[in-house]
């Protein structure tokens, strides 16, 4: 396999999309992690069920599934940097939103969109540093962003 040559200066894009990427992942990673901590008070405030409290974070792990797919193409379609773009604005304004709200829909609701967002960002974030980075490095900048 040839190798590809690069211009001189890009070392920092790479970096930069890398870094980019593994912050991506680690708020993404934050969000959930947090969620489940929380659950506890957020059952206890909106007055929950096991199971309502379940749907958050079922609802979460749907939207990022279908978000996945849906920026997915988007981002085949009209460019993977607006298309991440989006989903991180989306992710942020939902979870913005999420404090706000005093209705047990309506949090579902934003838990949903706050998984479209990270499914966007999970799957066109990998792509970017893999086609950013060289092909005999892209094992170890994937491994890199995973770890995020």
């Amino acid at each position: 396999m040839a190798k590809e040559k690069h211009v001189e200066g890009e070392a920092d894009h790479y970096i930069k999309t890398l870094i980019g990427a593994v912050l991506g992942y680690a708020a993404d990673g934050l969000d959930m992690f947090l969620l489940s901590f929380i659950l506890v008070f957020i059952i206890k405030d909106f007055g929950l069920t096991i199971a309502e409290a379940g749907n958050l974070t079922l609802a979460t792990t749907i939207g990022m599934w279908i978000g996945s797919y849906i920026f997915g193409l988007l981002a085949d379609k009209y460019g993977r940097t607006k298309i991440l773009s989006f989903s991180i604005i989306l992710f942020a304004v939902a979870t913005f939103l999420m404090y706000f709200v005093d209705n047990y829909t309506v949090l579902l609701v934003l838990r949903f969109i706050i998984g479209l967002g990270i499914g966007g960002e999970f799957g066109i974030g990998m792509a970017i540093v893999t086609e950013t980075w060289a092909p005999d490095m892209r094992a170890r900048a994937t491994s890199w962003v995973a770890l995020g």
